[in-house]
C-alpha cells in the first residue's frame, strides 16, 4: 500500500500518507481495503478516491512463464532466490517434493563431497534435469533451459505416487550405474581429476541419460568399455569445448549428445 500512495503523491502533492498501521492485515480477493477517509487532507483524499490505477492482476491461472518472470522481477532484496527456489514455490506437488527427496541419497551425497544438500537448492535443479532429459527426451529441449525446466515442473505437481516411486528409482539405479564406472570423485568430471572440482551439468547429462537405460545390474559388465570411451571424447577438442562453455546452449546440447552417442553409446553395444 505504501509503494501505490509512493507513485500517487507524485500527482497529487497535497496529499498526505495514511497511518498504514490502522489498515487490516486481510485483504480478501486481493482487494486493497483503505479508508482514504482516514486521510488529513479531505481534498487529496477526493483525489485518490477518483484517481485510476491500472493493474495487472497474476492469478494462479497465469501463464507459467508469466508468473515466473514477475517472481523474478520482484525478487530483488536481499539475497535473491535462484530459478529452482522461485520453482520451489510455483510448482509445489509430488514431483517437487521428489526432488528434495533424491537429492538425499547416499551415493550422490558421496559424490558431491557433501553431508546434505545444498541449501540453495541447486542440487534439486540437476535432479531436474535428468528427469526432464528422461521423460521428455533431447527432442523437447529448448530454450531459455529455465523455461523448459518450468515446463517439466509444473507437468509434476500432480503426479501419481506410483509415478513419483517410480522416478526415484531411476534415479537411484542411473546414479548406482554411474557409480559402477567412474569412483566418487571422477563422476560427472573431466578424468583424471587432479583436484577437487564441482561436476559438469553437461557430463551429468550425458552420463546419466546412459547410466539410466543400462542399470546398476549390467554397468559393471561394460565398465571398461565405458571409460574407454568415456576418456577418448574427454580428448577431443570440440567435445571439451561443447562441455566447457554455452553448455545450455541448444544446438551445442544437441552436438554433444550426438558425439555421446557416436564415442561412448556406440561402444557399449
Amino acid at each position: 500500500l505504501r509503494v501505490v500512495f509512493l507513485l500517487l503523491l507524485p500527482k497529487h502533492p497535497d496529499c498526505t500518507l495514511p497511518d498504514l498501521r490502522r489498515v487490516p492485515r486481510s485483504i480478501p480477493h486481493g482487494s486493497i481495503l483503505l479508508k482514504i477517509g482516514s486521510l488529513r487532507d479531505s481534498r487529496g483524499g477526493s483525489k485518490l478516491k477518483t484517481h485510476t490505477l491500472r493493474l495487472i492482476a497474476v492469478t494462479n491461472e497465469s501463464h507459467p512463464a508469466v508468473k515466473f518472470d514477475v517472481f523474478q522481477r520482484l525478487n530483488t532484496n536481499t539475497v535473491p532466490l535462484n530459478a529452482q527456489e522461485l520453482r520451489n514455490c510455483m510448482f509445489r506437488g509430488t514431483l517437487n517434493e521428489l526432488l528434495k527427496d533424491v537429492v538425499t541419497y547416499g551415493p550422490w551425497l558421496r559424490i558431491l563431497r557433501k553431508k546434505a544438500p545444498d541449501k540453495r537448492m541447486r542440487d534439486e535443479e540437476l535432479a531436474l534435469r535428468f528427469f526432464s532429459f528422461h521423460m521428455r527426451g533431447l527432442d523437447s529441449y529448448s530454450t531459455p533451459q529455465k523455461l523448459w525446466l518450468n515446463e517439466t515442473a509444473q507437468k509434476g505437481m500432480n503426479y501419481s505416487q506410483a509415478g513419483i516411486d517410480e522416478l526415484r528409482s531411476q534415479w537411484e539405479r542411473a546414479i548406482d550405474a554411474a557409480l559402477a564406472w567412474l569412483a566418487p570423485d571422477e563422476c560427472f568430471r573431466r578424468i583424471p581429476v587432479e583436484k577437487p572440482v564441482a561436476i559438469n551439468r553437461a557430463l551429468f547429462d550425458l552420463t546419466m541419460m546412459t547410466a539410466v537405460h543400462v542399470g546398476s545390474q549390467r554397468a559393471p559388465e561394460i565398465r571398461d568399455k565405458f571409460r574407454s570411451g568415456y576418456e577418448t571424447l574427454l580428448g577431443d577438442e570440440e567435445f571439451n569445448d561443447l562441455i566447457s562453455r554455452a553448455v545450455d546452449h541448444k544446438s551445442r546440447t544437441k552436438r554433444r549428445f550426438e558425439l555421446w552417442d557416436t564415442r561412448v553409446n556406440g561402444v557399449l553395444g
